[in-house]
């Protein structure tokens, strides 16, 4: 029951790590890092609101593959997040600290590193954020892989992809940041 997060209080954080991971987790929860400043506001159509801030998560492999996704979410009006090639991997906690959603691109990696990202939410949800997370997603591609076609959250979107790209693919996060917003078209 512990294991399928049933029945759990709100904030509770199960961890099923090595002893190295829970001391990590236990310092991070002591010393939190210090709140960044607030974004700028959006100079949009409508002007007034602040764009959702996604965090476009991938592994080096898929770098360039996000691009048309990245582009996507764009156009929709959302304020993009990424790990540049070269970037401090300690940004990662940062910008999962900062954004209103996630979007975890799974393509050309490991089943392994896609089971890492999802546990990285798993442990913020016991983190102090300022505002709640509107959404999170999991944009599984090509190469299908036995792993990918069997991930499962509890609390996200999984869209799995294995043909060419289409911005529809994104309808389901892309509708979930909306409603928590409040946003309608």
């Amino acid at each position: 029951a512990l294991s399928n997060h049933l029945n759990l209080p709100r904030g509770t954080v199960l961890l099923q790590s090595k002893l190295e991971d829970l001391k990590t987790f236990i310092h991070e929860k002591l010393d939190p890092p210090p709140p960044s400043p607030e974004p700028r506001k959006a100079n949009g159509s409508n002007g007034n609101h602040n764009p959702a801030l996604v965090y476009v998560v991938c592994d080096q492999p898929d770098y360039e593959a996000i691009r048309p996704i990245e582009d996507c979410l764009f156009e929709y009006g959302f304020e993009l997040f990424s790990l540049a090639e070269d970037a401090d991997p300690s940004m990662h906690r940062q910008y999962l600290q900062e954004c209103d959603a996630v979007l975890t691109y799974c393509g050309n990696t490991t089943d392994g590193w896609l089971q890492m990202k999802r546990m990285d939410l798993l442990k913020l949800s016991g983190c102090r954020r300022e505002k709640p997370m509107l959404a999170k997603g999991f944009y599984l591609s090509m190469p299908q892989t036995s792993g990918k076609e069997r991930f499962r959250i509890q609390d996200g979107i999984v869209m799995r992809n294995f043909g060419e790209f289409s911005p529809a693919s994104l309808n389901p996060v892309i509708e979930e940041i909306e409603r928590a917003r409040g946003a309608r078209q």
